[in-house]
Protein backbone atom coordinates (compact mmCIF):
# COMPACT_ATOMS: atom_id res chain seq x y z
CA UNK A 1 0.00 0.00 0.00
CA UNK A 2 1.77 3.43 -0.72
CA UNK A 3 2.02 6.26 1.59
CA UNK A 4 -0.86 8.42 -0.05
CA UNK A 5 -3.12 5.12 -0.02
CA UNK A 6 -2.24 4.87 3.73
CA UNK A 7 -2.96 8.67 4.46
CA UNK A 8 -6.74 8.87 3.10
CA UNK A 9 -7.35 6.14 6.14
CA UNK A 10 -5.26 8.05 8.65
CA UNK A 11 -7.16 11.49 7.73
CA UNK A 12 -10.55 9.69 8.16
CA UNK A 13 -9.22 8.60 11.49
CA UNK A 14 -8.54 11.77 13.23
CA UNK A 15 -11.32 13.73 11.68
CA UNK A 16 -13.03 10.77 14.07
CA UNK A 17 -11.50 11.61 17.29
CA UNK A 18 -8.42 9.85 16.80
CA UNK A 19 -5.33 11.63 17.68
CA UNK A 20 -2.56 11.95 15.64
CA UNK A 21 -2.96 11.79 11.31
CA UNK A 22 -3.74 8.37 10.60
CA UNK A 23 -1.31 6.37 8.15
CA UNK A 24 -3.63 3.88 6.29
CA UNK A 25 -6.55 3.93 4.26
CA UNK A 26 -6.88 2.18 0.93
CA UNK A 27 -7.39 4.83 -2.44
CA UNK A 28 -8.60 2.06 -4.55
CA UNK A 29 -11.79 1.67 -2.06
CA UNK A 30 -12.30 5.44 -2.66
CA UNK A 31 -15.93 4.97 -3.38
CA UNK A 32 -16.75 2.98 0.33
CA UNK A 33 -14.51 6.06 1.99
CA UNK A 34 -16.62 8.61 0.75
CA UNK A 35 -19.70 7.25 1.20
CA UNK A 36 -18.53 6.62 4.69
CA UNK A 37 -17.41 10.26 4.68
CA UNK A 38 -21.15 11.48 3.91
CA UNK A 39 -22.55 9.31 6.55
CA UNK A 40 -20.30 11.50 8.94
CA UNK A 41 -20.99 15.23 7.65
CA UNK A 42 -22.41 17.60 9.51
CA UNK A 43 -22.07 21.19 9.51
CA UNK A 44 -21.78 23.81 11.69
CA UNK A 45 -21.16 27.36 11.48
CA UNK A 46 -17.75 28.27 11.73
CA UNK A 47 -18.31 32.27 12.02
CA UNK A 48 -15.94 32.79 8.80
CA UNK A 49 -13.07 30.81 10.38
CA UNK A 50 -12.33 28.91 7.28
CA UNK A 51 -9.54 27.95 5.56
CA UNK A 52 -8.04 26.43 2.23
CA UNK A 53 -7.13 22.91 2.86
CA UNK A 54 -6.21 22.74 -1.14
CA UNK A 55 -3.39 25.21 -0.32
CA UNK A 56 -2.07 23.86 2.73
CA UNK A 57 -2.90 26.50 5.57
CA UNK A 58 -2.61 25.63 8.97
CA UNK A 59 -5.71 24.42 10.53
CA UNK A 60 -7.10 23.63 13.50
CA UNK A 61 -9.81 20.68 14.50
CA UNK A 62 -11.57 19.81 17.87
CA UNK A 63 -12.01 16.48 18.51
CA UNK A 64 -15.05 15.49 21.06
CA UNK A 65 -15.64 12.00 22.46
CA UNK A 66 -19.12 11.92 23.79
CA UNK A 67 -20.54 10.01 26.53
CA UNK A 68 -23.55 8.55 24.76
CA UNK A 69 -23.73 5.42 22.13
CA UNK A 70 -22.78 2.81 24.37
CA UNK A 71 -23.17 0.98 27.87
CA UNK A 72 -26.40 1.13 27.56
CA UNK A 73 -26.77 5.28 26.82
CA UNK A 74 -28.60 6.55 24.23
CA UNK A 75 -29.25 10.12 25.42
CA UNK A 76 -27.42 13.04 23.47
CA UNK A 77 -24.46 12.98 26.47
CA UNK A 78 -21.38 15.28 27.51
CA UNK A 79 -18.17 15.73 25.86
CA UNK A 80 -15.90 13.13 27.69
CA UNK A 81 -12.95 14.40 26.34
CA UNK A 82 -11.79 17.16 24.68
CA UNK A 83 -9.10 17.84 22.43
CA UNK A 84 -7.79 20.79 19.87
CA UNK A 85 -5.45 19.44 17.17
CA UNK A 86 -3.58 21.92 15.24
CA UNK A 87 -1.69 20.86 12.08
CA UNK A 88 0.89 22.86 9.95
CA UNK A 89 2.18 21.55 7.51
CA UNK A 90 4.91 24.13 6.85
CA UNK A 91 6.55 23.95 10.64
CA UNK A 92 5.81 19.92 10.13
CA UNK A 93 4.23 19.75 13.76
CA UNK A 94 1.04 18.85 14.78
CA UNK A 95 -0.16 19.77 18.49
CA UNK A 96 -2.97 17.84 20.59
CA UNK A 97 -4.13 19.81 23.18
CA UNK A 98 -6.05 18.22 25.98
CA UNK A 99 -8.36 20.35 27.84
CA UNK A 100 -10.19 19.24 31.13
CA UNK A 101 -13.97 18.36 30.84
CA UNK A 102 -14.40 20.06 34.70
CA UNK A 103 -13.04 23.33 33.70
CA UNK A 104 -14.82 25.99 34.92
CA UNK A 105 -15.81 28.67 32.29
CA UNK A 106 -17.65 30.81 30.47
CA UNK A 107 -20.98 28.58 28.23
CA UNK A 108 -21.47 31.30 25.64
CA UNK A 109 -24.61 31.33 23.96
CA UNK A 110 -25.54 30.01 27.51
CA UNK A 111 -24.98 33.54 29.70
CA UNK A 112 -23.69 31.08 32.57
CA UNK A 113 -20.15 29.64 33.45
CA UNK A 114 -20.18 25.80 34.08
CA UNK A 115 -18.26 22.63 33.60
CA UNK A 116 -17.09 22.73 30.26
CA UNK A 117 -18.54 19.42 28.85
CA UNK A 118 -21.54 21.00 29.58
CA UNK A 119 -21.48 23.51 26.78
CA UNK A 120 -22.49 19.80 24.70
CA UNK A 121 -25.19 18.47 26.37
CA UNK A 122 -26.72 22.79 26.33
CA UNK A 123 -26.05 23.21 22.95
CA UNK A 124 -24.01 20.48 20.78
CA UNK A 125 -20.75 20.90 18.63
CA UNK A 126 -22.23 24.37 17.91
CA UNK A 127 -21.62 25.96 21.58
CA UNK A 128 -18.68 23.80 22.38
CA UNK A 129 -17.10 25.20 19.47
CA UNK A 130 -17.92 29.14 21.01
CA UNK A 131 -17.07 27.93 23.85
CA UNK A 132 -13.36 26.86 23.16
CA UNK A 133 -12.71 29.66 21.35
CA UNK A 134 -13.90 32.28 23.75
CA UNK A 135 -11.85 30.41 25.99
CA UNK A 136 -8.55 29.83 24.37
CA UNK A 137 -8.84 32.87 22.00
CA UNK A 138 -7.92 30.20 19.09
CA UNK A 139 -10.26 30.01 16.01
CA UNK A 140 -11.85 26.30 15.41
CA UNK A 141 -12.14 25.73 11.84
CA UNK A 142 -13.05 21.88 11.83
CA UNK A 143 -14.61 19.44 14.46
CA UNK A 144 -14.88 15.52 14.78
CA UNK A 145 -16.89 13.62 17.09
CA UNK A 146 -16.87 10.20 18.24
CA UNK A 147 -19.08 8.41 20.97
CA UNK A 148 -18.17 5.48 23.46
CA UNK A 149 -19.47 2.74 20.83
CA UNK A 150 -17.34 4.49 18.20
CA UNK A 151 -14.21 4.06 20.24
CA UNK A 152 -15.21 0.29 21.34
CA UNK A 153 -15.70 -0.46 17.75
CA UNK A 154 -12.39 0.89 16.56
CA UNK A 155 -10.22 -0.82 19.00
CA UNK A 156 -11.88 -4.03 17.95
CA UNK A 157 -11.63 -3.39 14.03
CA UNK A 158 -7.84 -3.26 14.36
CA UNK A 159 -7.63 -6.38 16.02
CA UNK A 160 -6.89 -4.67 19.56
CA UNK A 161 -3.76 -2.74 21.04
CA UNK A 162 -1.00 -3.68 23.64
CA UNK A 163 -0.41 -0.91 26.39
CA UNK A 164 1.30 -1.13 29.63
CA UNK A 165 -1.33 -0.70 31.83
CA UNK A 166 0.00 0.45 35.31
CA UNK A 167 -2.90 0.19 37.29
CA UNK A 168 -4.77 -3.41 38.37
CA UNK A 169 -8.75 -2.05 37.97
CA UNK A 170 -12.17 -3.00 37.21
CA UNK A 171 -14.62 -0.99 35.78
CA UNK A 172 -18.40 -1.48 34.90
CA UNK A 173 -17.56 -5.52 34.99
CA UNK A 174 -14.07 -5.34 32.94
CA UNK A 175 -11.17 -5.88 35.02
CA UNK A 176 -8.09 -4.89 33.45
CA UNK A 177 -4.57 -6.05 34.89
CA UNK A 178 -1.47 -4.28 35.55
CA UNK A 179 0.77 -4.89 33.35
CA UNK A 180 1.61 -5.42 29.63
CA UNK A 181 -1.40 -6.36 28.03
CA UNK A 182 -3.84 -6.42 24.83
CA UNK A 183 -7.41 -4.94 25.12
CA UNK A 184 -10.06 -5.33 22.93
CA UNK A 185 -12.77 -2.63 22.57
CA UNK A 186 -14.67 -3.18 25.46
CA UNK A 187 -11.19 -3.46 27.63
CA UNK A 188 -9.82 -0.50 25.53
CA UNK A 189 -12.74 1.67 26.45
CA UNK A 190 -12.70 0.74 29.67
CA UNK A 191 -8.70 1.59 30.10
CA UNK A 192 -9.77 4.92 28.78
CA UNK A 193 -12.48 6.01 30.98
CA UNK A 194 -10.80 4.77 34.15
CA UNK A 195 -10.12 7.90 36.72
CA UNK A 196 -11.25 6.45 40.26
CA UNK A 197 -8.55 4.22 41.18
CA UNK A 198 -5.86 6.63 39.42
CA UNK A 199 -4.50 9.63 42.18
CA UNK A 200 -3.70 11.58 39.75
CA UNK A 201 -7.56 11.64 38.65
CA UNK A 202 -8.48 13.07 34.98
CA UNK A 203 -4.89 13.92 34.07
CA UNK A 204 -4.16 10.01 34.44
CA UNK A 205 -7.34 9.56 32.18
CA UNK A 206 -6.37 12.09 29.37
CA UNK A 207 -2.90 10.89 29.00
CA UNK A 208 -4.93 7.26 28.30
CA UNK A 209 -6.90 8.25 26.09
CA UNK A 210 -4.29 10.10 24.45
CA UNK A 211 -2.59 6.50 24.42
CA UNK A 212 -5.19 4.93 23.13
CA UNK A 213 -5.80 7.04 20.08
CA UNK A 214 -2.12 7.07 19.23
CA UNK A 215 -1.93 3.13 19.38
CA UNK A 216 -4.52 2.59 17.54
CA UNK A 217 -3.12 5.01 15.04
CA UNK A 218 0.29 2.91 15.47
CA UNK A 219 -1.64 -0.25 14.66
CA UNK A 220 -2.91 1.80 11.05
CA UNK A 221 0.20 2.99 10.22
CA UNK A 222 1.65 -0.71 10.49
CA UNK A 223 -0.69 -2.08 8.48
CA UNK A 224 0.25 -2.83 5.09
CA UNK A 225 -3.08 -4.84 4.18
CA UNK A 226 -6.57 -4.34 4.03
CA UNK A 227 -7.88 -6.68 6.36
CA UNK A 228 -8.84 -3.81 8.46
CA UNK A 229 -10.61 -1.60 5.69
CA UNK A 230 -14.10 -2.59 6.19
CA UNK A 231 -14.30 -2.66 9.99
CA UNK A 232 -12.56 0.56 10.73
CA UNK A 233 -15.15 2.32 7.69
CA UNK A 234 -18.02 0.66 9.27
CA UNK A 235 -17.14 2.22 13.10
CA UNK A 236 -16.19 5.80 11.29
CA UNK A 237 -19.31 5.87 9.18
CA UNK A 238 -21.79 4.64 12.54
CA UNK A 239 -20.23 6.58 15.32
CA UNK A 240 -18.98 9.71 14.05
CA UNK A 241 -19.81 12.99 12.58
CA UNK A 242 -17.31 15.66 11.46
CA UNK A 243 -18.14 19.13 9.25
CA UNK A 244 -14.56 18.05 6.98
CA UNK A 245 -16.12 16.77 3.53
CA UNK A 246 -14.43 14.09 1.31
CA UNK A 247 -13.02 16.78 -1.03
CA UNK A 248 -11.12 18.46 2.21
CA UNK A 249 -10.08 14.42 3.56
CA UNK A 250 -8.50 14.08 -0.08
CA UNK A 251 -6.61 17.66 0.59
CA UNK A 252 -5.57 16.66 3.75
CA UNK A 253 -4.47 13.41 2.14
CA UNK A 254 -2.54 15.26 -0.46
CA UNK A 255 -0.90 18.18 1.59
CA UNK A 256 -0.48 17.68 5.25
CA UNK A 257 1.79 14.67 5.43
CA UNK A 258 4.63 16.84 6.87
CA UNK A 259 2.93 18.08 9.73
CA UNK A 260 2.58 14.20 10.94
CA UNK A 261 6.76 14.30 11.49
CA UNK A 262 6.51 15.39 15.09
CA UNK A 263 3.71 15.56 17.04
CA UNK A 264 3.39 17.47 20.26
CA UNK A 265 0.79 16.92 23.11
CA UNK A 266 0.08 19.46 25.34
CA UNK A 267 -2.15 19.10 28.51
CA UNK A 268 -3.94 21.86 30.78
CA UNK A 269 -3.87 21.22 34.38
CA UNK A 270 -6.17 22.72 36.70
CA UNK A 271 -6.92 22.82 40.37
CA UNK A 272 -9.66 21.26 42.37
CA UNK A 273 -12.01 23.14 43.89
CA UNK A 274 -15.58 23.08 45.69
CA UNK A 275 -18.35 25.39 44.50
CA UNK A 276 -21.85 24.57 46.03
CA UNK A 277 -20.76 21.56 46.65
CA UNK A 278 -20.28 20.88 43.09
CA UNK A 279 -16.48 19.58 41.62
CA UNK A 280 -15.10 21.98 39.10
CA UNK A 281 -11.53 22.07 37.92
CA UNK A 282 -10.44 25.50 38.09
CA UNK A 283 -8.16 26.77 34.98
CA UNK A 284 -4.54 27.66 35.86
CA UNK A 285 -3.83 31.54 34.54
CA UNK A 286 -0.31 30.79 33.03
CA UNK A 287 -0.52 27.38 31.87
CA UNK A 288 -3.78 28.35 30.06
CA UNK A 289 -1.95 31.33 28.33
CA UNK A 290 0.99 29.13 27.20
CA UNK A 291 -1.10 26.70 26.03
CA UNK A 292 -3.28 29.27 23.63
CA UNK A 293 0.30 30.65 22.58
CA UNK A 294 1.80 27.51 21.76
CA UNK A 295 -2.30 26.88 19.01
CA UNK A 296 -1.86 30.08 17.89
CA UNK A 297 1.85 30.22 16.73
CA UNK A 298 0.56 26.83 15.13
CA UNK A 299 -2.13 29.01 13.00
CA UNK A 300 0.37 31.50 12.33
CA UNK A 301 -1.41 34.12 15.02
CA UNK A 302 0.45 36.64 17.00
CA UNK A 303 0.89 35.60 20.64
CA UNK A 304 -1.34 37.36 23.31
CA UNK A 305 0.41 39.13 26.05
CA UNK A 306 -2.44 38.90 28.48
CA UNK A 307 -5.11 35.94 28.94
CA UNK A 308 -8.38 37.70 27.48
CA UNK A 309 -10.55 35.18 29.87
CA UNK A 310 -9.29 38.69 33.12
CA UNK A 311 -11.66 39.83 31.51
CA UNK A 312 -14.51 38.02 32.60
CA UNK A 313 -15.83 38.89 35.92
CA UNK A 314 -17.67 35.81 36.77
CA UNK A 315 -14.62 33.94 35.52
CA UNK A 316 -11.86 31.86 38.07
CA UNK A 317 -8.30 31.95 37.49
CA UNK A 318 -5.31 30.02 39.99
CA UNK A 319 -1.96 31.26 40.09
CA UNK A 320 0.09 28.63 38.74
CA UNK A 321 3.49 29.89 39.38
CA UNK A 322 3.99 28.04 42.40
CA UNK A 323 0.61 25.70 42.96
CA UNK A 324 0.78 22.15 41.23
CA UNK A 325 -2.21 20.51 39.98
CA UNK A 326 -4.85 19.63 42.42
CA UNK A 327 -2.32 20.96 45.26
CA UNK A 328 -5.17 20.63 47.22
CA UNK A 329 -8.98 22.24 48.30
CA UNK A 330 -7.76 23.49 52.25
CA UNK A 331 -9.20 26.77 53.14
CA UNK A 332 -5.77 28.30 52.34
CA UNK A 333 -5.59 27.60 48.99
CA UNK A 334 -9.29 28.47 48.68
CA UNK A 335 -9.04 32.34 49.86
CA UNK A 336 -5.27 33.10 48.30
CA UNK A 337 -4.99 31.00 45.27
CA UNK A 338 -8.44 31.63 43.20
CA UNK A 339 -9.20 34.55 41.96
CA UNK A 340 -11.81 36.87 40.38
CA UNK A 341 -12.26 38.85 37.34
CA UNK A 342 -11.83 41.06 35.71
CA UNK A 343 -8.45 42.32 37.21
CA UNK A 344 -6.25 38.99 38.64
CA UNK A 345 -3.97 40.49 41.45
CA UNK A 346 -0.22 39.41 41.01
CA UNK A 347 -1.03 38.54 37.17
CA UNK A 348 1.53 39.72 34.79
CA UNK A 349 1.98 38.98 31.06
CA UNK A 350 5.13 37.08 31.70
CA UNK A 351 5.18 34.18 33.84
CA UNK A 352 7.92 34.70 36.96
CA UNK A 353 11.21 32.99 36.53
CA UNK A 354 11.66 31.83 40.24
CA UNK A 355 11.63 28.32 41.56
CA UNK A 356 8.20 28.62 42.14
CA UNK A 357 7.40 28.05 38.63
CA UNK A 358 7.90 24.62 38.89
CA UNK A 359 3.68 24.67 39.58
CA UNK A 360 3.51 25.10 35.26
CA UNK A 361 0.27 23.59 33.89
CA UNK A 362 1.31 23.46 30.68
CA UNK A 363 2.92 20.40 29.92
CA UNK A 364 4.38 18.79 26.71
CA UNK A 365 5.01 15.77 25.51
CA UNK A 366 6.66 15.33 22.10
CA UNK A 367 6.29 12.41 19.65
CA UNK A 368 8.83 12.09 16.92
CA UNK A 369 6.30 9.81 14.44
CA UNK A 370 9.61 9.36 12.02
CA UNK A 371 12.02 7.96 14.96
CA UNK A 372 11.30 4.43 17.34
CA UNK A 373 7.81 4.09 19.14
CA UNK A 374 9.59 5.30 22.35
CA UNK A 375 8.59 9.11 23.02
CA UNK A 376 10.65 11.63 24.13
CA UNK A 377 9.38 13.89 26.63
CA UNK A 378 9.67 17.47 28.15
CA UNK A 379 7.74 19.77 30.16
CA UNK A 380 7.17 23.20 28.62
CA UNK A 381 7.23 25.98 30.86
CA UNK A 382 9.09 24.80 34.04
CA UNK A 383 12.35 27.13 33.26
Amino acid sequence: MTKRQKTILIVVGILTGIIAIVFGFGIFAAYQARNAADRMYQAVDHDGNTVNTAAADPFSILLLGIDSGGLGRDDKGRSDTTMIVTINPKKKTTTITSIDRDFLVEIVGKERHDKLNSAYSYGGVQMTIDTLENFLDVPINHYATINLQGLEDLIDAVDGIEVNNKIDFTLDGIHVPKGKVTLDGKKGLAYARMRKDDSTGDMGRQERQREVLTKVVKKLASVNTVKYYTKVLEALGDNVTTDLTWNQMLDIATNYQAALTKIVSIQIGGQGYMINDGYYQIPPYYGTLEASNQLREQLGLADNAVLSLVKDEEQRLYDDSYVEPDAGWDDATRTSNVYFGPYFEGFSSTRPTQESTEGSQAETTTTDTSASEDYDTETAGNE
